[in-house]
């Protein structure tokens, strides 16, 4: 039984990739405060039970034994029961505690609190500083032998990758993807010259004549393009997140999925990754991840 002031609570929320940014900030932060374990609750519903998202988190937990030190993967506890259940009370009962503000003025989501028991920590803590020192970076060989069986192929080095935000279904609007005159930058001055065939990883429903003509590639003649989603499409997320990541060439669009495809084909792959910084979107839209504080040494920016 741990002692209650040793333990952090993190609630993780949101997609894949918002997911590892928040485990790593959470190990992060609960070294800084010196707390033994850091306790992940995959719910919301305040009596709901882990197993209801058993399959889904269990894919989560695999990937950060995999992505994480040693150390750090035996500090994280999958948290459900009454813990859980008081810490999830306190959640929704923070306006009641002294918040402590991590990104002020310009964020103010991310937070923790001390409660009776436990240090709580809250927000999608999307930030660069919280990552580098977390991941495992010897780890890629084992981590490639375990999916290796799951990749639909290895990509050729005459290959780039584009992975293509938009979500129209989920209320994601055209003008909150990346301008389309990003990729055709990067198709005329970034990429190695020897590239002939182009590979394009999507979420969106959209035929890949319609998501062609988005780009203003419907009349590229010089590459072959293939659609991903029809190789991809019975992948978990873990499967595809590492499958992405082996491609030598990346183009990146503004999705923390798309940014953690980038991190580990660079640390993992040594592959060239092409980022947006914030000019590549539509004005009167700014998202965090493709400038500071998510913006790494590690990718092209452009």
């Amino acid at each position: 039984m741990f002692c209650v002031n040793n333990l952090a609570y993190q609630r993780i929320q949101g997609g894949f990739g918002n997911q590892l940014f928040q485990i790593c900030a959470g190990i992060f932060l609960s070294e800084i405060y010196n707390k033994d374990k850091l306790c992940i609750d995959c719910n919301s519903n305040i009596f709901a039970n882990n197993i209801n998202c058993k399959k889904k988190y269990y894919k989560l937990k695999n990937t950060c034994e995999l992505i994480l030190t040693e150390k750090y993967y035996k500090k994280i506890k999958f948290s459900n029961g009454l813990f859980s259940i008081i810490n999830r009370i306190f959640t929704k009962l923070s306006f009641l505690f002294k918040k402590n503000y991590i990104d002020l003025p310009n964020n103010i989501y991310d937070f923790t609190f001390h409660t009776p028991i436990s240090y709580s920590i809250n927000g999608y803590f999307q930030n660069y500083k919280y990552v580098d020192e977390i991941i495992n970076k010897e780890n890629f060989n084992e981590i490639y032998s375990i999916y290796k069986n799951s990749f639909p192929f290895y990509p050729k080095k005459n290959s780039v990758l584009i992975h293509f935000r938009y979500y129209p279904n989920d209320g994601f609007s055209i003008k909150e993807s990346i301008n389309p005159k990003f990729f055709r930058e990067c198709l005329n001055n970034e990429i190695p010259k020897n590239i002939n065939t182009i590979y394009i990883s999507t979420d969106s429903q959209l035929s890949l004549k319609s998501i062609l003509k988005i780009l203003k590639m419907e009349n590229l003649r010089e590459y072959k393009i293939i659609d991903l989603r029809p190789l991809t499409e019975n992948m978990e997320v873990d499967e595809l997140i590492f499958f992405l990541s082996t491609f030598p060439t990346i183009l990146l669009s503004n999705s923390t999925f798309s940014w953690w495809i980038g991190y580990f084909a660079s640390i993992f792959k040594n592959s060239k990754v092409i980022a947006p910084t914030n000019k590549w979107l539509y004005k009167g839209y700014i998202h965090p991840w493709t400038d500071f504080p998510i913006k790494t040494d590690r990718f092209n920016w452009i």
